[in-house]
This record gives C-alpha cells, structure tokens and sequence, in this order.
C-alpha cells in the first residue's frame, strides 16, 4: 500500500490523475498491465517506420540534388558557351585584320608606291593544306598559316623625313592543346619608336575540337578587285571540357592580295 500511495504522488506531481491507490494496486495486479503501461511507457518506432522514413528523406534530397546539379550544370555550359564564342569571334576577328594587310615590302616614294622585291619570301601566305583539318588532341605542334605584312617606308618626299618599312610576320598554330596567333616583328629599321607595330602573341582557342582551314582562289581578272581574288576560310570548333557534348563554332573568310602556296611553312 506505500509503494501504491508513492506511485500516486508522483502521478500527481506529474499532473496526472489517479482515482485511489487501492485502484492503481488493483491495475498493477491485473494481467496485461494495459491501463497501467499506457500511463508509464510511451511507445517507440519500430524498424520498419524508421526505414521508411529514412527511405522517403533519402528520395526528397536526392531530387533536390539532383535539381541543384541540373541548374549547375546548365549554368556552367551557358557561361563557357559565352565566353568561348566571345574569344573566338575576337580572335578570328584579328585574324580577319591581320590577314587582310598582307603585303610585298614597299616604300612610298615622290612617284608613288615601290615595292622592294616581289621575289622575296615574304610575298606569299603559306598554308598547310589546301584544304586542312586538324581534329584535337592533335600529334604535336604544327603551323598552320604563315604570311608577312609590310607596312611601307616613307623615302624621297619633299617636306617629310625619310622612315623605313616594317615587315611583320603572322603565324596561325598549334601549341599543346591550343590555337594561337602571333605577331612578330621582322625589320623595322629607321622607324620611329612611338610608330612602330608591337609583336603580340594570343589565344583564339583554348578548347578546340578541331580547326579547318581552305583557300578560295578566284580567276585573275582585270575587273576584278585584287581583294576579292584570294580568301582565306577558318573555321574552329570548341568542345567544352567538361561537357563534350556543348559545342561552338565560328567561321572566318578574309580576303588577301599575294599569291599562296600549299607548304613551305
């Protein structure tokens, strides 16, 4: 009967209300102890629920991943599809620039224009084929195009100092896994320091998948402007890194005024 009486003060610390402990005793002798149990033990989960639960948590965050993922994903192909095309066009678009001045070595004279040499090396854009596609990774380093821009000399003109002309040449190729263009200077005797041209050396493409270059060589024609004779056509296509199956293109066509060779680069 004391521990019954115990039993109930504590039940009623606890807030919970018991009729008398003759009652509680007669609970706790009654087979089962279901009144009891249900006032004392609260019940746990059992494996099966916990399971289930860890199934169902495991489905939700594995489609928010995959969400986040997807969203990534879409995101790092939109950035490098961008930034890829931008340097491309940029450098396709020096190419363009840098193609169209080539040029026989000359002077400008109180006569008017004089070439140097028309014999010379350097009046030709050399190519490596005709046409030539390079898929990536390629077996080493190769040029690709190689020709000679001359800016003309100033000699002879009343009024006006006497300056040299500058020869630069402009090479198109391939170093380690990238498409690179440089300038560089050949002579630039008795030119002033503030005009003369500055060597460059820049990426047109750091991911390629390949590069195709051909030459379009119309017939010699006095109506026809020296210009639209000769192009050259550059076409590159990028792979990203990551993602093979993301893809960008750019094409060129430039126009050039010497003759080109197949070789000899």
């Amino acid at each position: 009967m004391w521990i019954c009486e115990n039993v109930t003060e504590c039940f009623h610390k606890k807030g919970i209300s018991v009729q008398s402990p003759r009652s509680l005793c007669r609970s706790i002798q009654k087979p089962g102890l279901r009144v009891f149990s249900s006032i004392i033990i609260r019940p746990g989960y059992t494996i099966i629920e916990v399971l289930i639960a860890a199934s169902i948590l495991a489905m939700l965050f594995g489609g928010i991943y995959q969400i986040f993922s997807s969203v990534k994903r879409t995101h790092e192909m939109a950035a490098w599809t961008s930034s890829t095309t931008t340097t491309i066009r940029n450098g396709l678009s020096l190419m363009r620039g840098e193609i169209t001045r080539i040029s026989c070595p000359s002077k400008i004279t109180q006569a008017g224009m004089e070439f140097i040499d028309t014999t010379l090396a350097q009046n030709k854009l050399y190519i490596a084929g005709n046409p030539q596609t390079v898929l990536f990774p390629p077996g080493g380093d190769a040029r690709l195009l190689h020709f000679y821009m001359c800016k003309p000399g100033r000699e002879g003109i009343v009024g006006e100092a006497d300056i040299g002309f500058e020869i630069m040449e402009g090479i198109l190729e391939i170093k380690g896994s990238k498409i690179v263009y440089s300038r560089n200077i050949i002579t630039n005797t008795n030119v002033p320091a503030d005009q003369q041209t500055q060597p460059l050396s820049t990426v047109i493409c750091a991911n390629p998948a390949s590069i195709t270059l051909s030459l379009s060589m119309a017939a010699v024609q006095a109506s026809v402007s020296v210009k639209l004779r000769n192009f050259v056509n550059i076409s590159i296509e990028a792979q990203h890194p990551k993602y093979p199956s993301t893809h960008v293109t750019e094409v060129i066509e430039a126009p050039f005024e010497v003759d080109a060779q197949v070789g000899g680069l």
